[in-house]
């Protein structure tokens, strides 16, 4: 036994031997014969080459596990169970790579989902400001039967017009006009831009001085941008 507990060998392997070695026969009265000693020290022996495969083994499984950055404890088990080193390192190779393929798919669903969301606001702020332009620039369908009334009264059109040309005066004009000095009659066409900077106080502000502007034959005009600021 004590040759056991030196070699790391388990006691219990030599129970299914005890019967067999106690045998008279391989005594010579209480000294056993080297028959008995070859067969206990064989089997001893093919023990200790179990132990230091396994050992090998458990280290070639651990450093492998260590060097794809993955936990041993489950295919330490596998060789524990009896699987072989080859089959536990294939199990270890096919798990890394699952892992990573779904890193993978995860990272391109972020990533698809992020565009997504970006999108979708792209198209929301385009879809405000698309809103608020057509919002400006479209005559309404139709106006309230009290404003409709207002608006036809001579001095409420001269009330927005006097606002109107306070404002004007007050904003920055820009005016680019082309002269020709030539014969009046074969002047060309032509054509004057104001760029006029006008603050409303609600749409409904904005609505009534189109309407202005419209019934006093200036409804060739385009709002180039429109805002809530």
């Amino acid at each position: 036994m004590h040759k056991s507990n030196l070699s790391e060998v388990d006691s219990r392997i030599f129970e299914s031997f005890v019967d067999d070695w106690a045998k008279a026969s391989n005594f010579n009265d209480i000294k056993p014969k080297k028959q008995l000693i070859d067969s206990i020290t064989y089997v001893i022996d093919g023990e200790k080459q179990k132990i230091a495969e396994y050992k090998a083994n458990k280290d070639t499984i651990s450093n492998f596990c260590f060097g794809n950055n993955v936990s041993d404890t489950p295919y330490i088990r596998m060789i524990d169970s009896g699987k072989s080193v080859s089959e536990v390192m294939s199990a270890i190779s096919e798990d890394v790579l699952f892992e990573k393929q779904r890193k993978e798919a995860e990272e391109r669903r972020k990533e698809s989902e992020k565009q997504r969301q970006a999108e979708l606001e792209k198209q929301k702020q385009e879809y405000e400001t698309r809103k608020l332009e057509e919002s400006f620039n479209a005559l309404p369908s139709h106006v309230g039967e009290e404003n409709a009334r207002a608006l036809s009264q001579p001095e409420v059109v001269e009330h927005f017009k006097e606002e109107f040309d306070k404002k004007a005066a007050q904003s920055q004009i820009e005016i680019s006009v082309t002269t020709v000095n030539e014969d009046p009659e074969n002047l060309p066409n032509e054509k004057y831009m104001a760029v006029i900077e006008i603050y409303f106080s609600s749409i409904e502000e904005k609505n009534q001085w189109k309407q202005v502007m419209i019934d006093n034959g200036f409804g060739d005009f385009k709002a180039t941008e429109f805002k809530k600021i």
